[in-house]
């Protein structure tokens, strides 16, 4: 079964104070455990000084990371993200670091709470991550970072630098290692779990966006009822040798089947990390990436802002060409009464906001933060309006604004709008004065 969500931005996979393995896996000694978690320690630092040169000794040149949101950067979008100043970091904390040794290769797993913003969007708050190192002239270098949302958490990548790379025609090792991945998803849409627990090392883990599955929890899946998975395919194959034993791919995985009922993500990223033992390769560490869709975002972000150029141009039916037409707009606005049914009734409300202004209004986004999955999309941000009442009153207020929307017919449109201030208690009156 191949369905899962990951990690989180390079910078925070690591605390700046020192910290200890929640346990000691097959195959790892005591000195490699330390000096793993002391170059996570200083990576993080690094990170957050953005001090580029420390991690162009800590980043192999072949470095690629892929955020909670599906993104992929390599080492130089890393380096230019830092340098704009665009990343800031309050803090971050990490626990539960398991280190994984395979000979001149380690995996480094573990859960993060971070607190900062990117481009004045809060970070992602909890992730679970995977760094990968090779041995190369004696020091640990970072070849791989994949990092999801925990469990119950979404939120923004602070990185998301996009960079693909087109896999090249396989052959030798890579050849038969991606053959094998062809396998475990086979055996997940032949439901096979016997087919699928055979290609997984005993101490195989698959960290994803529900926690982190042993074997036997990961295998039994396959044949769970509740999952059916149709069909896969695979593209840009990107194949890395860590060390002689041990191989990572990573590659964008399309999917077609339900889990309980719902669609399973489609697309995602993928990461697998494979060892050799005895002569068989088996996989050793499995996690993906829901692929958000990037036109979503951007489709989103540009119905606000016609919208915003209609409001200040008082062109009611620019304003209105946002809303789902009919009786499908649901609406809570600052106002009385407690809500609008109905397209006609809310163009009547924003004919009677429209008509307390004497001349042009002004209309400011703050913290606007746009989520979507499939059709359904939700925006949430603080609204700024500035202008001339006829009173002759000058108005400047923030309002705190919510909305719901769908994609109808191809095109996004605005289902629920819902606007408030926050209130006083003691005087019953609403607080207008707060700026933020």
């Amino acid at each position: 079964m191949r369905k899962i969500t990951l990690l989180l931005p390079l910078a925070l996979a690591v605390s700046a104070s020192a910290q200890t393995a929640k346990k000691t896996p097959v195959g790892q000694t005591s000195a490699t455990v330390q000096a793993l978690i002391a170059l996570e320690n200083k990576r993080v630092d690094a990170l957050q000084k953005a001090d580029t040169s420390t991690l162009d000794f800590i980043l192999a040149n072949t470095y690629v990371d892929t955020s909670e949101d599906g993104q992929r950067s390599d080492k130089q979008a890393i380096f230019s993200v830092l340098k704009s100043g665009d990343l800031k970091f309050e803090s971050v904390k990490v626990s539960d670091m398991q280190v994984h040794a395979y000979g001149a290769a380690t995996v480094v797993t573990g859960t993060g709470v971070q607190r900062g913003t990117f481009k004045g969007r809060p970070l992602t708050p909890q992730i679970i991550f995977t760094d990968t190192f090779i041995r190369q002239n004696g020091d640990w270098r970072a070849v791989a970072s994949h990092r999801s949302a925990a469990p119950g958490d979404t939120g923004p990548s602070a990185i998301s630098v996009q960079e693909r790379t087109k896999g090249t025609a396989p052959e030798g090792t890579e050849q038969i290692v991606v053959e094998l991945e062809k396998r475990g998803w086979q055996a997940a849409v032949d439901r096979d779990s016997r087919a699928d627990a055979a290609l997984l090392a005993d101490d195989f883990q698959n960290v994803a966006e529900y926690g982190v599955w042993d074997k036997s929890r990961f295998a039994q899946t396959v044949s769970d009822p509740n999952y059916t998975l149709k069909s896969f395919s695979m593209s840009e194959v990107r194949f890395s040798r860590l060390a002689p034993t041990v191989v990572l791919l990573t590659y964008n995985a399309t999917q077609v089947g339900t889990d309980h009922g719902k669609p399973v993500p489609s697309p995602v990223y993928i990461s697998s990390v494979w060892v050799n033992r005895n002569g068989k390769w088996l996989n050793a560490l499995f996690q993906d990436t829901r692929q958000l869709s990037p036109g979503n975002e951007a489709e989103i972000r540009a119905l606000y802002d016609r919208w915003a150029q209609a409001f200040e141009a008082r062109d009611i039916d620019g304003i209105m060409s946002v809303y789902a037409p009919g009786d499908a707009i649901v609406a809570y606005d600052v106002v009385p009464p407690l809500q609008y049914k109905g397209k006609d009734t809310y163009r009547k409300d924003y004919l009677e906001f429209l008509a307390q202004y004497d001349g042009a209004i002004h209309v400011e986004y703050r913290d606007m933060r746009i989520l979507s999955d499939g059709d359904v999309g939700l925006i949430h941000a603080l609204e700024r309006f500035t202008g001339k009442l006829r009173n002759g009153q000058q108005s400047d207020i923030w309002l705190r604004v919510t909305s719901g929307l769908r994609k109808i017919d191809g095109k996004w449109l605005i289902v629920h709008d819902h606007v408030s201030v926050p209130v006083d208690f003691e005087t019953g009156k609403a607080a207008l004065e707060l700026k933020p």
